[in-house]
């Protein structure tokens, strides 16, 4: 990473958020009824799901995915209906990774993530797989990597929670690295490319790959229905008694149906910012 010399303001901002970030996760494909009767979050591979033939799939079946910020999954036929707040601290024992960029938006069976992506010209998938190793971190040094990435790419890290509407222009760093994602991505990208030739702002928001499965004794908060706040509070009870752990329970009332994951998603600086440590 070239050297810049950030502000104090701009460290001690990327050092609080890097140390104190909660990594969300969204069962897209899975309702709270049905995952809260789940033992813990578990990778496809755990489930004794067969292992995919397209090989930028296997890192999705070996690990649970989490976004290292806003909760900014998006898929049109998405069932799910809620997102997991898991504490700061969940990776430490846990094997797995973490990069600076959604790995799905560049090793997928749709990528997106320009230069190495798309459509046309798309790098070979073992080229991508070696660009996503060499950006990635393990977890026992990642957030500290992350701190040195926040105040590197922002003049202000705190707009790395930023969750606007339009996804291209949400939380645009001043600079990254390497330096292409934004030149081919977000709103140079769009405008160079069109709309969904491009990635969106999972290209830079981080994400962590925990692998095998992940305890839900870990998660700090829900983001549910207000039709199944009940069944939440329910929920919670049963995890306090069960592993003496409190689950903070937040909850929304959808405008209409299909706005799920655009809810989740806007919804998520703001549990963020209430459930990180102060």
């Amino acid at each position: 990473m070239p050297t810049r010399r950030p502000s104090p303001a701009a460290i001690a901002a990327a050092n609080g958020l890097a140390n104190g970030m909660l990594l969300v996760h969204f069962p897209a494909g899975s309702r709270f009824e049905e995952w809260s009767e789940w033992p813990a979050l578990q990778s496809p591979a755990r489930l004794g799901r067969p292992k995919p033939r397209h090989g930028g799939r296997r890192i999705e079946w070996e690990h649970v995915h989490f976004f290292a910020g806003p909760c900014c999954y998006l898929k049109p036929d998405a069932r799910g209906d809620a997102a997991l707040y898991v504490r700061e601290d969940p990776e430490a024992g846990d094997a797995g990774n973490a990069s600076p960029f959604d790995s799905g938006a560049l090793i997928g069976e749709r990528p997106r993530l320009l230069p190495w992506a798309g459509r046309r010209r798309a790098s070979p998938l073992r080229a991508r797989l070696a660009i996503l190793a060499r950006h990635s971190k393990p977890l026992d040094t990642w957030r500290a990597a992350f701190a040195r990435w926040l105040a590197f790419a922002y003049t202000d890290p705190n707009r790395y929670l930023e969750a606007q509407s339009d996804r291209y222009a949400a939380g645009v760093p001043n600079r990254t690295q390497p330096i292409s994602i934004l030149r081919n991505n977000g709103v140079e990208g769009r405008r160079r490319y069109g709309e969904s030739n491009c990635a969106d702002r999972r290209a830079w928001t981080w994400e962590v790959r925990i692998r095998g499965a992940l305890p839900l004794a870990r998660v700090r908060a829900i983001d549910v229905p207000r039709a199944r706040l009940r069944k939440a509070l329910d929920w919670r009870k049963r995890v306090r008694a069960l592993q003496k752990h409190v689950v903070n329970v937040h909850s929304y009332a959808p405008r209409f149906d299909g706005a799920t994951p655009d809810l989740l998603y806007a919804r998520s600086p703001d549990i963020l910012r209430a459930e990180m440590p102060q």
